[in-house]
């Protein structure tokens, strides 16, 4: 708590207010005093009189990590962000954002944080089952911290606990929706649980330019299983032209000869599914992961199933 406290008077000096001057004072008088209560309520009162100041919210955040953990001062900044953003240059967005990054990955408890690097030594050991047990223990203690979060569905993934794994991503991203680490790891859980529904209806929500191309992959993949077209055949080439020379995630191939087998080109699709299985074995993406959010062994055993029967066919 100590250290908390002498990090909010730290970056306190890099704050230039351009707000009410009494009520900023009486504020930091509060806080001077140790009077953590009264000095959020203070800075609460100053917010909503300033609904788009970043120093503003960048105190009452503060001050919530303090007094109330990391939901309730991740909450304060996110809706900031979203409600917000159009009032912002991008300079004071990258601010807040930077402030965002730091109380996700914040200890406020010196317990959590001694959990955590236990945790930390035995998932570098790859000793997942004695790591979760530690990082459950330390989110129980200090609920939003991101760095908790992201070690333990790591663990639940590595131990094949994958539905704990999705629960856990869940949280992490209503928590830290700009993370785009923690977004493509959701969506490809979503994809495997077969929730192309929600996938699909975040995407509407995003800018195209804006997404990674792995999310790209499993928007247009989760796309094809409900309309298999020639919208999800330009989806899938429009991700290998952005790829530039990249390699691309071997179920793009498949997508295409999925598209073209539907279409009846039987030429495109062979060309495509042999591309994939190909592409598959090269990879060793199956041999490899034990993770397969693509259920990639069900669509190879498909792509050569089909093959295998196009060419017996007179």
């Amino acid at each position: 708590m100590r250290l908390l406290v002498s990090i909010f008077v730290c970056c306190a000096s890099f704050v230039s207010f351009a707000l009410n001057e009494n009520l900023v004072q009486s504020a930091e008088a509060f806080y001077a005093q140790n009077d953590f209560p009264h000095a959020l309520d203070s800075w609460k009162k100053i917010y909503k009189v300033n609904p788009h100041s970043v120093e503003a919210v960048i105190r009452v955040s503060d001050l919530q990590l303090l007094l109330d953990g990391h939901e309730s001062a991740q909450k304060t900044i996110l809706e900031f962000l979203s409600e917000g953003r159009e009032h912002l240059s991008s300079s004071q967005v990258w601010i807040v954002q930077q402030r965002l990054l730091e109380v996700q990955n914040r200890f406020v408890k010196d317990d959590s944080q001694s959990l955590y690097f236990q945790a930390m030594v035995k998932i570098k050991l790859a000793d997942f089952n004695q790591a979760l047990p530690l990082l459950n223990q330390a989110n129980q203690i200090e609920k939003g911290n991101s760095k908790i979060l992201e070690s333990k569905a790591q663990c639940e993934r590595e131990l094949g606990q994958y539905t704990q794994y999705y629960d856990t991503l869940k949280t992490t991203a209503e928590l830290n929706w700009i993370n785009n680490k923690v977004r493509e790891e959701l969506l490809e859980a979503q994809y495997f649980f077969r929730d192309f529904s929600d996938i699909i209806q975040w995407s509407q929500s995003q800018i195209n330019s804006n997404m990674s191309l792995r999310q790209k992959t499993v928007i247009s993949l989760a796309k094809l299983e409900k309309a298999e077209n020639q919208d999800s055949v330009r989806a899938f080439l429009q991700i290998i032209e952005g790829a530039k020379g990249r390699p691309v995630n071997p179920m793009i191939w498949y997508g295409l000869g999925r598209c073209y087998r539907k279409m009846e080109n039987v030429g495109a699709a062979t060309k495509y599914f042999e591309k994939f299985v190909s592409m598959t074995a090269k990879s060793q993406v199956i041999a490899t992961q034990t993770w397969d959010p693509y259920r990639t062994a069900e669509k190879l055993e498909d792509a050569k199933q089909w093959l295998l029967e196009t060419k017996q066919s007179p």
